[in-house]
């Protein structure tokens, strides 16, 4: 996906948690509803030195957006550099089914990817 940041790489793993290193700590295609929560963790290689404020948007299988979040500006100081998001599941609103993550960064979507919601 191109974008005018410089921004040359962007990976979305999901999880259900991030280590103590803020890496994943699984690589999920798939998530059961029962779980607490997913984690969208995203590796981006880009220019460093340069302000960059990332929104992460969660989209249920309805389509309805269920999260939206957009983190404080950083300014990395190598190319390499990491965002990660958190969303608790409400089993009692909803549901399963393929869910999709989308990522931005200064306002540019540079990534999504689904996710498998499972009943169990």
């Amino acid at each position: 996906m191109g974008n005018t940041l410089g921004i040359t790489r962007a990976k979305i793993v999901f999880a259900t948690a991030i280590d103590k290193d803020n890496m994943p700590g699984n690589d999920l295609s798939r998530i059961s509803i029962n779980e607490k929560q997913i984690v969208a963790h995203v590796k981006m290689l880009g220019p460093p030195d340069k302000p960059y404020q990332s929104t992460g948007k969660l989209y249920d299988a309805d389509g309805n957006l269920v999260f939206n979040f957009t983190a404080p500006s950083v300014s990395p100081k190598t190319a390499i550099w990491y965002s990660w998001f958190y969303r608790n599941f409400d089993k009692a609103f909803e549901k399963p089914g393929m869910w999709k993550f989308v990522f931005f960064v200064n306002g540019e979507q540079i990534a999504e990817r689904q996710i498998e919601v499972t009943a169990e």
